[in-house]
C-alpha cells in the first residue's frame, strides 16, 4: 500500500508540475485531472484491499491504473507511472521526470 501511495504521488507530481507556469485555468484543469486519477486509483485499491489479500489488490490496482491513465489521455492529459526504480522499460522517466523524481 505504501508503495502504491508513493507511486501515485510521483505520478501526480509529474502531471501537475509542468503546468505550474501555465495560465491559471490550465493549471486548475491539471490539478482537477490529478485529483481524479488519485481518487479513482485509491478507490480501486481500497475495494481490492477489502478482500483481505494485499498481493491480489496490488495486481488489480496495477491493471486498472493503466485504464484510468488511458481514459485521461483521451481527455488531453498524459498520465504516466514512473519511478527511479524502473521495472518496465516503457515506464523509464524522461529527463524532466528524472529531475522531478
Amino acid at each position: 500500500m505504501r508503495g502504491q501511495t508513493l507511486f501515485i504521488g510521483v505520478a501526480l507530481l509529474v502531471l501537475v508540475l509542468p503546468v505550474a507556469a501555465a495560465d491559471p485555468p490550465e493549471a486548475e484543469r491539471a490539478r482537477a485531472a490529478a485529483v481524479q486519477v488519485l481518487e479513482q486509483t485509491k478507490s480501486v485499491l481500497q475495494s481490492a484491499l477489502s478482500g483481505g489479500q494485499p498481493a491480489a489488490a496490488l495486481r488489480v490496482c496495477a491493471s486498472v491504473a493503466g485504464d484510468i491513465a488511458r481514459k485521461h489521455e483521451q481527455q488531453g492529459w498524459r498520465v504516466r507511472r514512473v519511478s527511479d526504480r524502473v521495472r518496465n522499460p516503457a515506464d523509464t522517466p524522461d529527463a524532466y521526470e528524472r529531475e522531478v523524481l
